[in-house]
């Protein structure tokens, strides 16, 4: 029988990166288990919530900017609707 274990990998320290899969045994199989079931995970709404911190709106530094960008988070639903406004 097999003896390999399987583990989500470390985070790398100094590095604002972050491994978002997660591994468990299956139900009723225990860690380093010869024969043990290992499942892995990448949920969808670490994904979105990974998207949404990747996106960055700002006007430039330009404070006479006609334009108004306003997010608006929903978290239940993972997601954020940037909401445009013409002020001019």
């Amino acid at each position: 029988a097999s003896t390999e274990k399987v583990q989500a990998k470390e985070n790398v320290a100094g590095s604002s990166d972050k491994n978002i899969a997660k591994v468990s045994p299956k139900a009723g199989d225990q860690f380093g288990e010869a024969g043990a079931t290992y499942e892995v995970n990448v949920s969808r709404n670490d994904v979105k919530d990974a998207a949404r911190e990747a996106v960055t709106v700002n006007n430039a530094n330009n404070n006479n900017n006609p334009i108004t960008v306003t997010p608006v988070q929903d978290e239940a639903n993972h997601n954020t609707t940037y909401q445009v406004t013409f002020d001019g």
